[in-house]
C-alpha cells in the first residue's frame, strides 16, 4: 500500500509499465520510463546535495518534464515547490529565497531570469537543472555559487543503483504559494499523508482505469493539479498536459478536448462557461469524454444547465475545499430541481469531518448559516516559516460529536445547511475572493500598488465575484501632485504580481471616498463601478 506519492508511480511502473503513461505534443512515455526517467533525475539531485525535506523549485511549463521532476524530487526525499512559469522573476526569486529552496529544475529561457533575481540565494551554493539541451550560463560574476547540471545528464545517471532516502507519510510532499493579506505569497505545506488521503478517494470515486485520458489543465501551484497527476498515476491513466496558452482560445481547447480523446477533466467553471459559450462543443466528437469536475468558484447554474443539456452522458461533480484542505466536500450532480439557484458543495469526503459554525459559536442547523471548518488528515501542516499565521489558522474546538477536542481548520468560507443536511456556499467571510479558480487577497494586490513611490491611497475591489465576467479593480490617489496614470500602475504590476492578478480596470482620482471611521469606503466603491458598468 503506498503511503509516500511517489509509490503510487512505483507500483504502477510494475503494474502497467507499458501502459502511457503521459502524452505531451505528439510524444508518449510509458510508466516504465517515467519512472527511470524520474529515478535518474533523483540520483543527479541527491549526488548534487539534496538532502530529505529539501525544498526544490519547479519553473517549468505542463510538460513531460514537469512531471518527470515532480516524481524526481519526491523520489529524492524533497519536496516539490511549483513557481508559476507566468510569474515575474522577480516573484519567483522571493519563493526561492523564501522557502530555502536547495535547488530549482527550469529551462534555459528562466534560469538566467532567475538567477538573476537571486542577489540572496538561500545557500552559499544553489543547483539549477535545465532542460532544453545545455545548460545555461549564469550571470555574469553572480554573488553566489550556481551549479548548472543540464537535463542531458539523466541519460549517465545510475537509476538501478538508486536507493531512496526513508520518509514518512507525514513528510512534506509539497508547498503551494497562495496570495497572502499582508502583501507576500504564503506557502501551504502538504504531506504525503494529507495528498493520498485525497488523491486515493479521487481516483476510487471517478473510477479511473488505464483506459482514460486525463487532462492536466491547471498549473502546477493550482492545487486543482495535484488530482490531474497523482490519481492517474495511482490507476494507470494516461495524464494530457494542456498547453496554456490554449486555456485563452476557447475554441482550440474544445478542439484538445476532440483530438486527445479526454475521458475526465478538472477545471474551474469559468473555463468550462467559455468552453460552452465560444467552444462550439455541439460540433466536436466528445464521445470519449464521461467525467467532468469542476472546483475553486461558484459555477453559474443556468451556465452548468445548459452545459448538462449538451453533455447528457457526461458524469458531473463539483469538488470544494481550500488549498488548505485540498478536496473536502463534493457534490454528484445528478439532479437539480427548476427552483435551485446555486449548485451544493454537498458532503463531507472520507477521512474528513466538516461542519458549519454560526456567529455564536453554535452548530450550524439546516436553513442557517456558517462558516465551515474542517478537520481531518488532508489538512496542512501549516504555512512556510509563519507559525503565528498556522495558529490562527487552526483552533482547538469540541468535536461536532462530542467525543473531545480536535484541531480545526477555519475555512473562511460561510456556507448555509439544505434541507438534505449538504453544505451550499455563500461567500467569504474575509476578503479573499476566487477568480477564475484562483485565490486572490485584494490585500496583496493593495500591497504592490502602495508599494510604488506616487501612491498615496488604494482600493480594491472584485466586480460580479462569483460570475464568468467577474474581474479586479483598482482605485488608486497620487501622492500629493505627482502624476500618476494607470498604464504606469498596471506595468508596475506585472513586475510584482502574476498576470491573474493584474485588476482589468485601473482608475486613478484625486482622492479615494472613505467610511466614517476613515477607511476606504470600497463598498461605495463597488457600487459607483456596478452603476457606471
Amino acid at each position: 500500500m503506498a503511503y509516500l506519492l511517489q509509490h503510487l508511480l512505483e507500483a504502477t511502473s510494475f503494474r502497467f509499465p507499458e501502459e502511457a503513461a503521459v502524452e505531451c505534443t505528439g510524444q508518449i512515455c510509458d510508466y516504465a520510463a517515467l519512472a527511470d526517467k524520474s529515478r535518474r533525475l533523483a540520483r543527479l539531485l541527491v549526488e548534487a546535495g539534496l538532502q530529505r525535506g529539501d525544498r526544490v523549485g519547479l519553473c517549468l511549463p505542463k510538460s513531460f518534464e514537469a512531471i518527470v521532476s515532480i516524481f524526481g524530487v519526491l523520489q529524492a526525499g524533497g519536496v516539490y515547490v511549483p513557481l508559476d512559469y507566468t510569474s515575474p522573476p522577480r516573484r519567483q526569486a522571493w519563493m526561492v529565497r523564501d522557502c530555502r529552496m536547495r535547488a530549482v529544475v527550469t529551462n534555459t529561457s528562466r534560469a538566467a531570469l532567475l538567477l538573476g533575481e537571486l542577489d540572496r540565494p538561500p545557500f552559499p551554493e544553489i543547483v539549477v537543472l535545465v532542460s532544453e539541451g545545455e545548460a545555461a550560463e549564469p550571470p555574469a560574476e553572480p554573488a553566489f555559487a550556481a551549479r548548472m547540471i543540464p537535463w542531458s545528464r539523466l541519460e549517465e545517471a545510475d537509476a538501478a543503483g538508486f536507493q531512496a532516502p526513508h520518509q514518512t507519510e507525514d513528510d512534506l510532499a509539497y508547498v503551494l504559494y497562495t496570495s497572502g493579506s499582508t502583501g507576500t505569497p504564503k506557502g501551504v505545506m502538504i504531506s504525503h499523508r494529507a495528498a493520498l488521503t485525497f488523491v486515493d478517494w479521487a481516483g476510487a470515486e471517478v473510477r479511473l482505469t488505464p483506459r482514460d485520458r486525463v487532462a492536466n489543465q491547471a498549473p502546477l501551484q493550482f492545487d486543482l493539479s495535484t488530482f490531474e497527476i497523482f490519481a492517474p498515476v495511482c490507476h494507470g491513466s494516461t495524464i494530457v498536459p494542456v498547453a496554456e496558452e490554449l486555456s485563452s482560445f476557447p475554441r482550440d481547447l474544445a478542439a484538445f478536448w476532440e483530438s486527445g480523446r479526454i475521458s475526465v477533466w478538472y477545471s474551474v467553471p469559468s473555463v468550462l462557461s467559455r468552453l460552452l459559450e465560444q467552444g462550439e462543443l455541439e460540433k466536436r466528437d466528445l464521445s470519449w469524454l464521461r467525467t467532468v469536475l469542476f472546483a475553486g468558484e461558484v459555477f453559474p447554474i443556468e451556465h452548468f444547465r445548459r452545459l448538462a443539456r449538451l453533455l447528457p452522458k457526461v458524469e458531473f461533480y463539483n469538488l470544494y475545499g481550500p488549498t488548505e484542505t485540498n478536496v473536502c466536500t463534493f457534490h454528484r450532480v445528478e439532479d437539480l430541481p427548476p427552483g435551485e439557484l446555486s449548485i451544493p458543495i454537498g458532503r463531507a469526503c472520507p477521512n474528513a469531518d466538516v461542519w458549519a459554525v454560526t456567529e455564536s459559536g453554535e452548530l450550524a442547523a439546516p436553513g442557517e448559516t456558517g462558516e465551515l471548518w474542517v478537520t481531518g488528515p488532508l489538512l496542512m501542516k501549516g504555512y512556510w516559516g509563519l507559525p503565528e499565521r498556522t495558529r490562527q489558522a487552526f483552533a482547538q474546538v469540541p468535536s461536532p460529536g462530542g467525543w473531545g477536542r480536535i484541531q480545526a481548520y477555519r475555512t473562511g468560507d460561510l456556507v448555509e445547511i439544505s434541507p438534505s443536511g449538504e453544505f451550499v456556499f455563500r461567500g467569504r467571510r474575509d476578503s479573499m475572493i476566487k477568480l477564475r479558480g484562483y485565490r486572490i487577497e485584494l490585500g496583496e494586490v493593495e500591497a504592490a500598488l502602495y508599494q510604488h513611490p506616487d501612491v498615496l491611497e488604494v482600493g480594491v475591489i472584485c466586480l460580479s465575484e462569483g460570475r464568468d465576467d467577474a474581474m479586479l479593480a483598482a482605485f488608486a490617489a497620487p501622492r500629493d501632485s505627482a502624476e500618476l496614470e494607470d498604464g504606469q500602475l498596471r506595468n508596475w504590476l506585472r513586475e510584482r504580481l502574476p498576470s491573474y492578478m493584474i485588476p482589468s480596470l485601473i482608475e486613478i482620482r484625486p482622492e479615494l471616498p472613505r467610511t466614517s471611521t476613515g477607511k476606504v469606503d470600497k463598498m461605495r466603491l463597488l457600487k459607483e463601478l456596478g452603476a457606471s458598468s
